[in-house]
């Protein structure tokens, strides 16, 4: 990678360290709220959770007190984030959307190295460390995104059931 590419990656990176409280909020809460919007708009929701309830309010009610449980992510740039952790290293870089998850590296500079020098991602870096193994493991899986729909909805395939990043 040339010195210039890395430069220019760790410059943004340092960026996103100085923002201010209230931005830094926003990136923080930004997963949470695409799952919720999930949740509200498209049909998401847990079996873990139990019941869906059938009031929209106290369904987003009950899937926020369960996300807020799964462990931080914290961002790096736009929507990758890493999970947060203690008493390990090498945390993999998550594309997050909604509930959409895409690996991005194995780590921060396998990430720097995809992101801005046209790495690869390679097969063998698809193999996720134990945080991301329990990452919304125990609040988001299995997902059951037909549990509320009229079977005239189920002939949609978007809207059959889905898992959130396995490994």
């Amino acid at each position: 990678m040339a010195t210039a590419k890395w430069e220019d990656a760790l410059a943004e990176l340092a960026q996103r360290r100085s923002c201010g409280t209230a931005e830094l909020r926003k990136h923080l809460e930004w997963p949470v709220e695409g799952a919720l919007f999930d949740v509200e708009r498209n049909g998401l929701w847990c079996s873990a959770w139990g019941l869906r309830p059938p009031d929209p309010a106290a369904a987003i009610d009950l899937a926020r007190s369960h996300l807020e449980q799964a462990p931080k992510l914290v961002p790096v740039r736009g929507h990758r984030y890493l999970p947060a952790g203690r008493g390990a290293f090498g945390h993999p870089v998550l594309s997050i959307v909604q509930t959409d998850i895409v690996f991005y590296g194995t780590d921060i500079a396998d990430y720097i190295t995809n992101e801005f020098d046209g790495g690869h991602i390679s097969a063998a870096g698809r193999t996720a460390s134990r945080i991301v193994e329990s990452w919304w493991s125990t609040t988001t899986r299995p997902l059951d995104r037909t549990a509320h729909l009229p079977p005239t909805v189920l002939a949609q395939p978007w809207q059959r059931t889905r898992r959130l990043f396995e490994v």
